[in-house]
Order: structure tokens, then sequence, then C-alpha cells
């Protein structure tokens, strides 16, 4: 490369020299005083000029672009406190200007965590309570990022711990709410005055905040110095409420000891913190809560109670320890339905017999007459049936539309069920309100198997006043089924 730039600019130098050397030559017959003879030192001088002035129109040094004039932010970012300085030696007014992303030097300082250039900024008087876009002050993010250095200088300076963001945050909001969270950034604002109970724009006070972060060293430090522990947020959780959704016990022992009341619900849906803990396993948070005197009868705004929520769950364990504590198994949903009819419904044998061994009513019927006997037929639970009936259950029981478990159980194309049931004696040919039997649901659905035990066991092809199985069949195009239905009905 070196050499064809080399190469060019001699070609350029000839060319240039060649079209003109004649012109030179002329210049230089000046005559002398006592001679007509060229002058020959003048030739030579010009030529030698004229190659300078040649050459540097030929060779010139290559354009170099300006560089670009950093600002004071952008000097900060680099993480070098005495570039800094120099920059606000021969720029002091700069220290509070704002950059193009609307942010200042001193907030970079504290996003970098650099306790030094934040003392050098300060000393050139930069404002320590200057918000960004967000309306964050440089101790905002010094506490989210639990930069413990840069707390102490700016809180040292001036800076407003109670100063809020556009969030309504504090800074003590972020300190306790990031995973880089630091507890000596926590006591050093509370040190400095921090509000304990400020609430951001969605009712959190720190320890809410602290509490939803999973945070719990943070949420005991400010239970510890007072913090108000009935303080409600926007959405109506308090911190039984919100403990009772993570499940820690600690420091929910410290709260019942202070006084919390184990039966505060949120106003919006009615939910305790009893409600919150059973639904979600928290076996032993729901133990210290009834020992505390939780009431298990409390039921949210569609009526269940933690014991419908644990036998949602499947919790065989909590749906014990409620039961001990004389949970009541027979209340009932808005819709009407008992524990029992949710364990059938789920497919919870074990927690039925718990249920049923605690009195639980086997033919408690929801607002459409429905039983747990009727849902675990229509789904196939063939061990919740079992329990049901060896419990006891009404075989016969009628929901709304006349359905019994034996229609469910055909519909539904459940031979086991439909097989136990026939064991156990029941009406095969019943009739619904809209004239159909479990022989017609069967064939109807094509359900074969089903269909050739019903007709096995004495079920009529022909009930009078019904719909017909065999036109049920034919209609649906299950041929199989109708030639059956057919040569039995002969």
């Amino acid at each position: 490369m070196t050499y064809l730039i080399f190469y060019e600019r001699s070609k350029c130098l000839l060319q240039l020299f060649e079209k003109t050397h004649n012109s030179i030559l002329k210049l230089s017959y000046f005559p002398s005083i006592k001679s007509k003879k060229p002058n020959k030192p003048l030739t030579k001088i010009l030529i030698a000029l004229y190659l300078v002035v040649i050459f540097s129109h030929c060779v010139s040094a290559p354009a170099t672009k300006p560089k670009p004039k950093l600002d004071l932010t952008q000097t900060v970012k680099s993480g070098d406190w005495y570039a800094t300085q120099e920059f606000l030696v021969s720029n002091p007014d700069s220290v509070n200007s704002v950059n193009n992303s609307g942010g200042f030097a001193i907030h970079e300082a504290a996003i970098l965590g650099d306790a030094k250039q934040i003392r050098v900024l300060i000393r050139f008087k930069a404002n320590v309570n200057a918000k960004n876009k967000e309306g964050m002050t440089p101790l905002h993010i010094a506490s989210a990022e639990g930069y413990t250095d840069c707390v102490k200088v700016l809180l040292d300076a001036g800076a407003l711990p109670n100063e809020k963001d556009k969030k309504g945050r504090l800074p003590i909001h972020y300190a306790v709410s990031t995973a880089s969270g630091n507890i000596s950034v926590l006591k050093l604002l509370v040190k400095y005055g921090s509000e304990l109970d400020a609430k951001d724009l969605k009712g959190a006070s720190p320890l809410l905040t602290a509490i939803r972060k999973k945070n719990y060293q943070f949420a005991k430090y400010l239970i510890n110095n007072r913090s108000s522990i009935d303080i409600v947020d926007s959405d109506g959780f308090n911190v039984l409420h919100l403990l009772a959704l993570k499940g820690n016990t600690e420091l929910l022992k410290i709260l019942l000891e202070l006084g919390a009341n184990p039966n505060k619900v949120i106003e919006k849906g009615n939910i305790s913190p009893l409600h919150f803990a059973a639904m979600n396993g928290h076996l032993e948070f729901v133990q210290l809560l009834l020992n505390r005197g939780a009431n298990p009868d409390i039921q949210d705004e569609t009526g269940y109670t933690a014991l419908h929520y644990a036998v949602k769950e499947g919790d065989l364990d909590i749906v014990t320890t409620l039961l001990q504590k004389k949970a009541n198994p027979n209340l009932k949903t808005s819709d009407g339905y008992t524990p029992l009819f949710v364990a059938a419904q789920e497919n919870h044998a074990n927690i039925a017999r718990v249920l049923l061994e605690n009195h639980a009513d086997p033919n408690s019927q929801g607002n459409d007459n429905r039983a747990a006997i009727h849902k675990a037929c229509y789904e196939g639970h063939l061990d919740v049936l079992k329990v049901l009936l060896e419990f006891k259950a009404n075989k016969e029981l009628r929901s709304r539309q006349g359905w019994t478990p034996m229609i469910a159980a055909a519909s539904g194309g459940h031979l086991k069920l439909v097989q136990l049931l026939i064991e156990h004696k029941v009406d095969l040919n019943a009739v619904t309100e809209y004239k159909t039997t479990a022989l017609y649901g069967a064939a109807s659905d094509g359900y074969l198997e089903v269909v050739e035990t019903l007709l096995n066991a004495g079920a009529l092809t022909d009930v009078p006043g019904t719909s017909s199985p065999l036109g049920a069949a034919r209609a649906h195009g299950h041929t199989q089924i109708a030639d059956l239905i057919q040569s039995k009905s002969k």
C-alpha cells in the first residue's frame, strides 16, 4: 500500500514537471548586469521552490476527522475519576448539565457505584437531588443497586431519603426490592430518617415490598424497627396475606406475636390469609394460623372455604388439619357445591374418604341438583364412586335434568363405572326430563361396550314414552350399535 501511494505521487510530480519545466527555464533567463547568460543559481532556486509547491499539492496529509467532544456524562462513564475532575476544572458549569438522554453525570456515577466520582461531582456542586426522566435521584439508583459507599456519600451531602420518583417510591422501596439489595443500605436509610411506612402509587409500603420480593431479612429488620404491620395496599393485601402466599413461617410467628389479625380479609374477594395458605400448600403456615384463632369457615366471594381450596389442590395433610380444627365439610360455594363435590371433580378418592369420615353429606346437591356421585360418574372417577357407594351415597339421586348416576356414567362412556353400578342393582331404565335413558345416552355417543353391557344386564331397548336408542344410534351413524340394539329388540 505504501509503495502504491509513493508511485502515484511520484507520477504526479513527473507529469507536472514535464508540463511546466520550460516555463521555469524561461524564468531563469534573467539577464545579469554583466552577462546575457542564464542565471544558473536562480534557476536552481526556482526549480527547487516550484517542486516544493508541486509536492505540497500532490502529497498532503490524509484528512482526519475531528474527535467528538465528550460531555460530562460520557467522561463519567469511562470510570476515570481523574478525567472527570480535569473535565470539571475546564468546564465547571457543566456539572449539572443534562445529556441527550435526560440524565445527569451524578446519576451515571451512581449507576457505576463509583463513590469516588460522586465525591468529585459533589465537590464541583453537583445537585445530589437531581431527578432523571423517571423521577429518580442518585440515591434511588444507589439504593436499588446496593452501593453502600455511594449511599453514604450522597446522604452525607444532603440527599433526601424521602424523595419520591414518578412511581411514588422512596429510595427505601428500592433498597428492599432488588435481589442485589444490601441490608447496610437499608440501615443507612433508616438511620438518616427514611419513612418506614410510606406508600408508593400502588399502596405498597417498604415492608409489603420486601415481602413481595421475598427479601425476608429486610422485612424482619423493618418489623423490628416498628414498620406498621397493618398497612393494606391498593389491592387489599396486608402483610399476612402476602406471607401466606409465600409461606414464610418465621415472619408469621413474629407478626402473630405482635398481634396481627389472622382473620383479616381482602375486601375485594373476601379472601383470608388461611385461604392463601391452603391453596398454596403451606401446611405449617395453616397450623400456625389455626392455632392463633384463624376461622377455617370464612368463605370468599365464590363461597370457597380454605377446605375447598385444600381439597381442590389434593392436599390431604391440610384437609386433615382443617377438619381437626372443626372446619365445616358441608359449607357450599355460590354454585352450591361442598368440598366433597370438589373431591369428586378432582378425582381425590382419599380426600373424599376423609371428608365422609368427618361427616360430609354424601348426598349434598348443588344449585343444579348434581351431587358428588353425579360428578364422579360423569367424569369416570371409579375410585371416588367406590368410596361414595361405601358411604351409602344415593345411587338413584336425580340432578336437575333428571339424570341418575347410571345415566351420567353411561353417557360418559365409562364402562367400569357402569359395571359397578349394575352390581349395586341400580335402575337401568330411569328416564330423564328429556325422555332419554342410560341406553339412549350410550347409543347416541357410540359407546358400544357400554351399550352391550346395559343390554346384557336387562336394559330395555324401547321404554314407552322415551326417545329411541335405536333411532339415536342410526342418526349418529353408529351402525354396529344399531344392529346390536335391533337384535336385542326381537
